[in-house]
């Protein structure tokens, strides 16, 4: 149970750390592929794969 504590957390910051680089990139605007592949990443990381972590956790 610990280790799933703990990949769920570090899940979230490294979505968070991501989304965060995203928008910097943004704000720079030197390359807005690297924005889109970061900021999207970062979404999936702490929105759609926690989800998907939490649903098959607790499903079995």
């Amino acid at each position: 149970m610990d280790f799933f504590i703990l990949l769920f957390f570090f899940f979230t910051v490294a979505g968070l750390y991501l989304f965060v680089l995203g928008l910097w990139e943004f704000r720079v605007a030197t390359d807005k592929k690297k924005f889109v592949t970061y900021t999207t990443t970062g979404l999936f990381l702490m929105v759609v794969f926690r989800w998907l972590m939490f649903n098959f956790h607790f499903a079995s």
